[in-house]
C-alpha cells in the first residue's frame, strides 16, 4: 500500500494514464459488424465532415476563450478481492492495509486551464491550477499534459503523447479504416447519423469507435472509441518494468461537443482504462492461486464558460501557446475551486490527505527532484546548483582519464542572474582546463538569455560542432571523442545570446576572441609550427522544428513533443585578431525527417558543410570515429551520424555531403527493437598543399557504411550495434573494415547514442 503513491506518480511520468468513461451501455464498440465491403455513403459523409471542420471549428471565429477542469482518478474494485482470512501475523497486517485502503483511492489529480484564440494571435493555452496526490514538490511538467486534443482536426491524434493513431475524420484516415451508417437518431434535438469505423488491418492499430455527425451541419457531435493495449505501447525508459504493463488493459474515450453561436466547441470528454491485475496469495487461509482484481484509471474533462468573440489582451499571448502560471501549485486551494464542477467526495477528499502523507515518508518529492536530471539534460539539482553529471569522467586520447566537475546556479538561486562554472584534469597531458560564466534571462517567456563566458580547453580536430548546450552533448562529447589524439589548445571569451522565436525556431549567437594552437606537430602555410592564432569570431545557430511544442514553466521551459522532422544550420566566422591569422566562413546544415515505413519507425538525415576561405585543419571536417585497431570499443558509445568504422584524423573534407537512412525491422522481445542503418559521404579537399607535417586522406572516392543495431536491450536503455565499412576504402583485413559498439538510448527523452 505505501508504494500506491509512488506508482501513480510513475504512472504519471510516463504518460501511461488511462483514457476513461462510462460510455454508455448501448454502444458496445467491439462488437461492432463492418463487413469488407465499402459503404460509399459513408465514406462520402466523412469527406463532408472533413470538408466542413474549419467552417464548423471555433478556430474560424475572431475570437474566444473557454475553461476546462480535469479530474484523474485511479482506483481498485476490492469486490473482486476474495475476503481475507487471517492465519498468521503477516495475514493480520495484510488485513489492515486492506481496510485502510478503501478509505481512500489509489491517486488523484486535478487542474485547471484557460483557453484562448484570436485569428492575429494564435491559440494561448494556460494551466491555471494543478494538484497530484502525494507531491508537495511542483510536477508541472505532467500536470499540462493533455490526454486529447480537444478538436479531431488533424490527420492523426495521440494517448498522452504515448500512443498516436489516426484520426478517422480526416484524408488520411479515409486509406484506412472502414466506415458504415448504423442508425439515424435524435441528439440534443437535432438528427444525428450514427456511423462506425474500424481498421482496415486491425493488427497495425486496433481502434474502433462509432461517430455521431450532426446531418445538417456536418459537424463532429461525439466520438466514441476503443483500443486494447499491449506491454509495448506503455514502454518508456523501463518504466513499465515498475507498473507491471504486461497486464492486458482495454481503453476507451468519449469525446463530445456542443454547437454555440454557429461554432462546435468541446463539452466533455471522459477517458478510462479497464486492467485486470494478478496477485499470488498463499499465506491465507485460500487456495493458493493467482487471483485478479480489477483496476481502473479514470478522467473526465469538462469545458465551461464559452465565450465567443470576446476582446482578448494581446499581453496574454506573449510566449510560448502554452505556458504554467506560478501561482498553478502554490495557491491551488485558492484558484481550483473556481473551476471544479462538482465538489470533492470524502474519499476524494481523504485521498489528498493519505497520499500526502505516504509520499513524505516515501520521500516521493526527492524522487521526483532527482528524476528531473533525466528531464533536464543528466543535471542534478543541489540546492540553488545543478551538478552536470557527465562532467566527472571522460577519456580521450590526448588527455587519457580526465576527471572533473560542473556547476551551475538554477531558478533557486536567482531567476534571472545565473553562473557557471567547471574544471577537469586530464591524467596523460597532465593539464587542468576550466571554464567560468554568467549568464542572464532578458525574456522569459521567450527564453531569452545573455551571457559571457571564458573557458580553458583543448577541443578535437575537425569536430562537428553542436551549438546547443546540454548535459546530454556535454555527455556526447565525453564519451564519443574515445582515442582521438588530435587536439589543439583553446583559450576563449565569449559573448552570447540564446533565445527561442515562434516556439519552433531556436537561435543562438555570440561574438568570441579566440586564441588556438596545435598539440600535434602541424602547420598552416608557412606559419611557425607552434604558432598561436588570435583570432575573432561570430557564430550563429539556428533551429527549426516545426513538431516540437514547448510549455513555458516559472522555472524554465520543458519540451512536450519533440522528434524529427528537425533543420538545422550553424555559421563560424573567424577573422584575425592580429595582423596574421586566417579569414574563413564554416557552414554546416542538416535535416532530419522520421517517417513510418512498412509499418517500422524509419529516419533519414541529410547533412553538409563547407569552408569558404583558406583555414587551418581544424576548422575543417573530420567524421572519424575509430580508435586504435581494435574492433570493438566496449566503452565508445556508437553515435547516431557519425562513422563508426572510419578511422579518428584520417579524413579531412573542406566540403562534404552525408546522408544517413536508419530502419527498424522487428523486435526481438517486447521493446528491443532491431534497426538496420546504411550511411555514406563525399567530401573533398582543393587546398591540401596548405597543410605540412600531418597526412590526411580525402573523402573523393565515397566512404560507406552499413550496420545492424539492437536497441534496449539492457535495461530499456543500452543495445549493442555492429557496423562494416564496405566501398572504395574498404581494407583487406576484416577486423579493420568490422567496429562493434554499445548504443545508449537515454530514458524519458529522445536522444538516442
Amino acid at each position: 500500500m505505501k508504494n500506491w503513491c509512488f506508482i501513480f506518480i510513475v504512472l504519471s511520468s510516463s504518460f501511461a494514464f488511462s483514457q476513461v468513461e462510462d460510455i454508455d451501455n448501448k454502444i458496445n464498440l467491439r462488437d461492432m459488424v463492418i463487413d469488407g465491403t465499402r459503404d460509399e455513403t459513408a465514406r462520402q459523409l466523412i469527406k463532408e465532415v472533413i470538408k466542413k471542420q474549419k467552417q464548423n471549428s471555433p478556430k474560424h471565429l475572431d475570437a474566444y476563450q473557454f475553461q476546462s477542469y480535469t479530474k484523474f482518478l485511479s482506483k481498485i474494485d476490492y469486490n473482486d478481492i476474495p475476503d481475507f482470512k487471517p492465519k498468521t501475523a503477516k495475514d493480520s497486517i495484510k488485513i489492515k492495509n486492506y481496510q485502510e485502503s478503501l478509505q481512500f483511492h489509489e491517486g488523484l489529480l486535478e487542474k485547471g486551464m484557460t483557453y484562448a484564440y484570436t485569428k492575429t494571435k494564435g491559440e494561448k493555452i494556460i494551466t491555471d491550477a494543478a494538484r497530484i496526490s502525494g507531491i508537495k514538490t511542483p510536477l508541472l511538467e505532467i500536470a499540462t499534459i493533455d490526454p486529447l486534443p480537444y478538436a479531431f482536426d488533424t490527420d492523426e491524434f495521440k494517448f498522452f503523447y504515448f500512443r498516436s493513431f489516426i484520426n478517422p475524420i480526416s484524408n488520411k484516415g479515409l486509406q484506412h479504416y472502414n466506415y458504415q451508417i448504423q442508425d439515424t437518431i435524435i441528439l440534443n434535438d437535432r438528427s444525428t447519423i450514427e456511423v462506425s469505423f474500424k481498421n482496415i488491418r486491425p493488427k497495425d492499430k486496433p481502434l474502433y469507435g462509432t461517430l455521431l455527425i450532426d446531418e445538417a451541419d456536418k459537424a463532429l457531435a461525439e466520438f466514441y472509441a476503443e483500443y486494447e493495449g499491449n506491454p509495448e505501447d506503455y514502454s518508456n525508459g523501463g518504466i513499465t518494468i515498475i507498473v507491471g504493463s504486461k497486464n492486458p488493459k482495454n481503453y476507451f474515450l468519449t469525446s463530445k461537443y456542443k454547437k454555440i453561436n454557429g461554432a462546435w466547441f468541446p463539452d466533455r470528454q471522459n477517458y478510462y482504462r479497464v486492467s485486470k491485475v494478478k496477485y499470488h496469495t498463499d499465506s491465507l487461509q485460500l487456495k493458493p492461486k493467482d487471483y485478479y482484481y480489477t483496476n481502473t484509471m479514470s478522467a473526465e474533462v469538462t469545458y465551461f464558460n464559452h465565450q465567443n468573440n470576446v476582446t482578448l489582451d494581446d499581453k496574454a499571448f506573449k510566449g510560448f501557446n502554452h505556458e504554467i502560471t506560478k501561482e498553478a501549485f502554490y495557491k491551488f486551494d485558492e484558484i481550483i475551486p473556481d473551476y471544479r464542477t462538482d465538489s470533492l467526495t470524502r474519499l476524494e477528499k481523504e485521498t489528498y490527505v493519505v497520499l500526502d502523507s505516504v509520499g513524505e515518508k516515501e520521500n516521493v518529492n526527492k524522487i521526483i527532484k532527482y528524476g528531473r536530471f533525466f528531464l533536464n539534460g543528466l543535471n542534478i539539482p543541489m540546492g540553488s546548483l545543478d551538478f552536470y553529471l557527465p562532467s566527472i569522467y571522460g577519456s580521450n586520447g590526448h588527455e587519457g582519464t580526465v576527471l572533473g566537475a560542473k556547476l551551475s546556479t538554477n531558478n533557486n538561486f536567482h531567476d534571472r542572474i545565473g553562473f557557471e562554472g567547471s574544471i577537469n584534469y586530464g591524467f596523460k597531458d597532465k593539464k587542468f582546463k576550466y571554464m567560468l560564466g554568467t549568464n542572464y534571462v532578458v525574456n522569459k517567456e521567450k527564453h531569452a538569455i545573455i551571457g559571457a563566458r571564458y573557458k580553458s580547453d583543448v577541443t578535437a580536430f575537425g569536430k562537428p560542432v553542436n551549438a546547443v548546450r546540454s548535459g546530454f552533448n556535454y555527455f556526447r562529447e565525453k564519451w564519443i571523442n574515445g582515442s582521438n589524439t588530435n587536439y589543439f589548445k583553446l583559450k576563449e571569451y565569449e559573448l552570447y545570446g540564446e533565445t527561442t522565436f515562434f516556439e519552433n525556431l531556436d537561435f543562438e549567437t555570440s561574438l568570441t576572441w579566440r586564441d588556438k594552437q596545435s598539440l600535434v606537430p602541424y602547420a598552416f602555410k608557412s606559419f611557425d609550427v607552434d604558432k598561436n592564432y588570435e583570432q575573432l569570431g561570430a557564430d550563429i545557430y539556428l533551429r527549426y522544428s516545426p513538431n516540437r511544442h514547448y510549455i513555458s514553466m516559472p522555472y524554465g521551459n520543458i519540451t512536450t513533443q519533440s522528434g524529427a522532422t528537425n533543420f538545422y544550420l550553424l555559421a563560424n566566422l573567424n577573422t584575425p585578431a592580429k595582423d596574421e591569422g586566417y579569414e574563413s566562413i564554416r557552414l554546416q546544415a542538416s535535416a532530419e525527417h522520421e517517417f513510418s515505413w512498412l509499418n517500422k519507425r524509419a529516419h533519414f538525415i541529410l547533412r553538409g558543410g563547407t569552408v569558404i576561405g583558406e583555414a587551418p585543419l581544424w576548422e575543417t571536417f573530420n567524421q572519424g570515429k575509430r580508435g586504435d585497431g581494435s574492433w570493438f570499443k566496449p566503452w565508445s558509445l556508437g553515435s547516431t551520424n557519425t562513422f563508426e568504422t572510419m578511422p579518428y584524423g584520417q579524413f579531412f573534407s573542406e566540403h562534404y555531403i552525408m546522408a544517413q537512412y536508419r530502419q527498424e525491422w522487428f523486435h526481438i522481445t517486447k521493446g528491443t527493437p532491431v534497426y538496420t542503418v546504411i550511411r555514406g559521404i563525399y567530401g573533398d579537399f582543393k587546398n591540401k598543399n596548405l597543410h605540412r607535417l600531418y597526412n590526411f586522406d580525402t573523402l573523393d572516392k565515397g566512404y560507406f557504411e552499413g550496420g545492424i543495431e539492437v536497441r534496449r536491450i539492457l535495461f530499456n536503455t543500452f543495445g549493442l550495434g555492429a557496423y562494416y565499412n564496405f566501398g572504395a576504402y574498404q581494407k583487406d583485413n576484416f577486423g579493420d573494415n568490422f567496429m562493434l559498439k554499445f548504443t545508449l538510448d537515454v530514458p524519458f527523452t529522445s536522444i538516442k547514442f
